[in-house]
C-alpha cells in the first residue's frame, strides 16, 4: 500500500474518532457507515459497529484510559486501510468525507472549567471564540 493511502486511512480514522465525540456524530456515522458497507455488510449493521466503537471510545475517555481510546482509532485505521486496498474507488469517496467534515473536526469544542476558586478583584477569562458563561456567588462569611 502506498504512503498516500496509508495517510488517507490515518486521516480517516482520526476524523471518524473525533466525530464520535462531537455533535456531528449522527451525520458522520451515517455517511461513514455507507462508505464502509459498500462491499460488505449493510449500512445499518455498519452503523451499529460504529456506534459500538463510539461507546468504547467515550467510555475510555471518561475513565482517562488513553490506551483504550487509541485502540479504537487504531482499529478503524486498519479497517480503512483494508477498505482502501480492496476497493481503490473508495479513496476519493473517503477524501470527500474528510473534506465535508473538516470544519466539524477542526472546530471540535475545547472546554475549560474553573471551579471552587476565590477571586479577590476583577477577573477576565478569555478563551478564543465561542460561548462563555460566568456564574459568581458571594462567599459565605
Amino acid at each position: 500500500m502506498d504512503a498516500e493511502l496509508v495517510a488517507l486511512a490515518s486521516s480517516g480514522a482520526s476524523t471518524l474518532t473525533t466525530l464520535m465525540v462531537t455533535d456531528g456524530w449522527s451525520q458522520g456515522k451515517e455517511k461513514f457507515a455507507r462508505l464502509l458497507a459498500r462491499h460488505h455488510r449493510g449500512a445499518e449493521a455498519m452503523a451499529g459497529e460504529l456506534e459500538g466503537a463510539r461507546v468504547q471510545l467515550t467510555t475510555a475517555l471518561a475513565l482517562g484510559d488513553g490506551d483504550g481510546a487509541d485502540e479504537v482509532q487504531i482499529e478503524w485505521r486498519s479497517r480503512l486501510r483494508r477498505m482502501l486496498t480492496e476497493d481503490p474507488q473508495a479513496a476519493p469517496l473517503l477524501e470527500q468525507l474528510l473534506e465535508e467534515f473538516a470544519l466539524s473536526v477542526s472546530s471540535a469544542p475545547a472546554r475549560t472549567e474553573v471551579h471552587h476558586n476565590t477571586f479577590h478583584g476583577p477577573v477576565a477569562i478569555h478563551g478564543g471564540s465561542g460561548t462563555q458563561s460566568n456564574t459568581f456567588r458571594s462567599a459565605a462569611p
